[in-house]
């Protein structure tokens, strides 16, 4: 059996290339670019840009939403090695110290964890990276935790817009 290749050696009409030049955009297409830039010289543009829609805004920073649950994420890292069990133990104590942390870290600032909603622990970067020169560290995983949390004194808060925040502008060239 004869392979493309040998077939296209040996039948030089086929190697050669075309001459033919091919255009990059079709002539009809190339015109009406022509004629919509001749449209507008010496003529002014106009670029609107639209005031703030406080109805929008509202809808999605109002109190309505105020009090939904909010995903929040971290980190921790775990030394691997050893026997199972005492990386079990290490992961425990590691998973136990970080969560700990973390959740009276955000109720310090006004978070509170919802209970019912499952905290999820993710294995994620092994190995885990040096987040101050970018080293892997070869003796230790790092887990991805994520956990839902809502504000606890979501307070109504009152923001005066000047009018002419609300106004479309128009600017003409």
């Amino acid at each position: 059996m004869i392979s493309p290749l040998e077939l296209a050696l040996a039948n030089p009409e086929t190697t050669k290339a075309k001459k033919e030049r091919t255009p990059i955009a079709p002539p009809d297409i190339r015109q009406r670019m022509d004629e919509r830039g001749r449209q507008f010289r010496g003529k002014k543009r106009e670029l609107v840009i639209p005031g703030l829609d406080v109805a929008a805004l509202n809808a999605k920073y109002g109190m309505a939403h105020a009090n939904d649950p909010k995903p929040h994420g971290m980190t921790f890292r775990c030394r691997v090695g050893g026997t199972p069990e005492e990386y079990r133990r290490r992961y425990e104590q590691a998973k136990f110290t970080a969560l700990k942390r973390w959740i009276d870290w955000e109720r310090k600032n006004g978070w509170e964890l919802i209970p019912s909603l499952r905290i999820q622990i993710v294995p994620w970067v092994f190995p885990a990276v040096d987040l101050l020169d970018g080293q892997p560290l070869s003796d230790q995983r790092e887990f991805r935790v994520q956990a839902y949390f809502y504000m606890n004194y979501s307070r109504t808060q009152r923001i005066e817009l000047p009018p002419e925040i609300t106004k479309p502008v128009t600017f003409v060239r």
